[in-house]
């Protein structure tokens, strides 16, 4: 993060000066540095981004409010960066629509005006191309649970369960948080241990 940082101090093309902040601040923001991410994302706006650069402004800034405190900011900040994502990238805006629902879930009553708005934006996009990630069936099944109810999400939690219970290591390490949540909402206390 130091280093990055400094790169950023040094660099005096503005395009390039935004990138290298924008790449600080996610460095910063995996570092606990959440004062240091804000200010290198406030740098980063300073310089001239195209709107893929824009929405991990939003991104940013969505998980800097979730990683600080479990209040209401979280989930509307997230919520508007997986919508600029996903004309870039829908594997992104996918992860970023499933940490909005975590967020709003963590938040308690305060996520729950924007949790429906979440599971509905979730539920809008096309489906992944090819076999779904454990992560797309943990998305699918959350989203229904919501709009639909328990009984309509049930099958897809389970999938999601089983699929969650063999992700890699460094996936366990990014979404150990959220992996649980599938066989916790199907009541497979077994799975969840």
């Amino acid at each position: 993060a130091a280093f990055l940082q400094r790169a950023v101090a040094l660099t005096v093309d503005p395009p390039r000066r935004a990138e290298r902040a924008l790449a600080a601040a996610q460095v910063s923001l995996q570092a606990g540095a959440f004062d240091a991410a804000l200010g290198l994302v406030a740098t980063a706006e300073a310089g001239p981004l195209d709107e893929f650069q824009r929405a991990r402004v939003d991104l940013l800034r969505g998980h800097v409010a979730f990683a600080s405190g479990f209040g209401s900011d979280a989930p509307p900040l997230l919520l508007k960066a997986a919508r600029r994502l996903e004309p870039f990238h829908l594997e992104f805006a996918r992860e970023t629509y499933l940490t909005a629902w975590g967020a709003a879930g963590l938040a308690g009553l305060a996520g729950g005006d924007v949790l429906v708005e979440i599971c509905r934006a979730a539920q809008a996009l096309p489906p992944p191309m090819g076999t779904p990630r454990p992560l797309d069936l943990l998305l699918d099944g959350v989203a229904l649970l919501i709009t639909d109810g328990h009984a309509a999400a049930t099958p897809t939690l389970q999938r999601a369960a089983t699929a969650l219970a063999n992700i890699p290591l460094e996936e366990v390490l990014r979404w150990g948080w959220m992996a649980t949540a599938a066989s916790a909402l199907v009541w497979d206390f077994e799975a969840m241990h």
